[in-house]
């Protein structure tokens, strides 16, 4: 073995903090680490236990196809990748323990030859197997204290639109399993046809004890709470700026009920998170195994912060052409947002630096294991013009620490 001077591993040291060592873009400020350049359009990530569930892992996707990553101490490793072998196209992730065998499945939803379909994936010792698929959207989401599985527009058309239905997962014996509607959630503006996007919506954790009903992004992004009032929906508070803002995704022909087939650009949703204390999922180390090389490593961290009972992440997008009717909008830069509730409603205290590409998804976990939450997202790099198209962008996975 080869030992360095001190000098030089005492550089290499400092280097690996500022995250620029060897081909590592983690040169942000508010960036905890990052991956290092990635060929692929990232638009999607989620945390589950899909192989045992005494550990969370990562599945990022792209519009062909999904990557399972393993954490190593403070880095991801490339365990698992598989590639679409059909016309489909993906471009909503989440996961949820679908059968109740205490591991969860990777949801996907895209589009397959022009329709709406969303897929019920296992990732079990490490294959691929699809267990189930869907004409609709679906999404894990936040309602009343626990998490459960929602769909939207189950006609499969080409916009978000129509009620919302809790799905279940039925398998009777010797059948296989499929997902089935149990029962719909009304929600304000659905009789109108401006029902929010499943992606939009969020209620509270339990532990929050007084706060009901649910938050929601308005279409042009104002952050808006609903509470039940003489058993109507109200809204009782909504945001000064706005927030949000859908990154371009592609143009794909789609067939509507009638079987007309049209154009349409669809867009890659952005959601937002709701944590109260004791939310966070920790994602675990796994010990290197002799032989593999563990890169760069960031100093170990020990920091007291404390936040409030309950707080909201929500990106932001800057782009051009955003007032102007008939263009379609591009991100030029993207940054994300802390709102914590006051008593009276939600005030931002906390906003990250812009970065220059589009966030196109993220979650929040313990990276560090410090007790507070870390942003981990996917990130399009926008190297040529602006990111206006998501095709063919290059990506990062990447951890912001916010501070309090």
């Amino acid at each position: 073995m080869i030992k360095r001077p001190i000098f030089v591993l005492n550089l290499l040291f400092f280097f690996s903090f500022l995250g620029v060592v060897g081909e590592s873009f983690a040169y942000f400020p508010s960036t905890l680490w990052s991956s290092d350049r990635i060929p692929k359009t990232l638009i999607g990530l989620t945390l589950g236990h899909f192989i045992t569930p005494n550990r969370h892992d990562l599945v990022v996707i792209h519009p062909d196809g999904l990557i399972l990553y393993e954490k190593h101490e403070e880095t991801l490793i490339k365990s698992f990748e598989y590639n679409n072998k059909s016309k489909a196209q993906w471009m909503k992730v989440s996961a949820f323990d679908v059968d109740g065998d205490g591991l969860d499945e990777v949801l996907l939803t895209g589009f397959y030859l022009g329709r709406v379909t969303s897929l019920v994936v296992s990732l079990t010792d490490g294959k691929y197997f699809e267990k189930g698929n869907l004409s609709a959207y679906l999404n894990v989401v936040l309602w009343n204290g626990e998490k459960i599985l929602l769909s939207q527009n189950r006609l499969g058309a080409g916009d978000f639109s129509g009620p919302f239905f809790r799905m279940v997962w039925q398998a009777p014996k010797g059948q296989n399993g499929k997902l089935i509607a149990q029962d719909s959630i009304r929600l304000p503006g659905q009789w109108a046809g401006e029902q929010p996007s499943l992606y939009d919506v969020s209620g509270f954790p339990k532990s929050t004890e007084k706060l009901d009903g649910f938050l929601a992004l308005s279409p042009t992004g104002i952050l808006v709470h609903y509470q039940m009032q003489e058993g109507k929906w109200k809204s009782t508070w909504k945001s000064g700026q706005e927030y949000g803002g859908r990154v371009t995704y592609f143009n794909l022909p789609v067939k509507d009920m009638m079987n007309q087939v049209t154009n349409h650009r669809f867009y890659v949703p952005l959601h937002f998170e709701v944590v109260g204390k004791g939310q966070l999922p920790l994602l675990e180390n796994r010990p290197f195994e002799e032989g593999v090389s563990m890169g760069p490593q960031l100093p170990s961290k020990s920091l007291l912060r404390t936040r409030s009972e309950l707080c909201v992440y929500l990106p932001r997008n800057e782009g051009y052409l955003k007032n102007v009717v008939g263009a379609v909008p591009s991100v030029r830069s993207s940054s994300l947002a802390r709102l914590v509730w006051t008593g009276y409603g939600f005030q931002e205290n906390w906003s990250s630096v812009h970065f220059d590409g589009a966030i196109t998804d993220f979650t929040l976990v313990d990276w560090d294991h410090d007790g507070s939450e870390e942003i981990l997202a996917t990130f399009l790099l926008r190297d040529k013009g602006y990111v206006d198209t998501l095709k063919k962008q290059d990506s990062l996975i990447m951890v912001i620490k916010p501070t309090f």
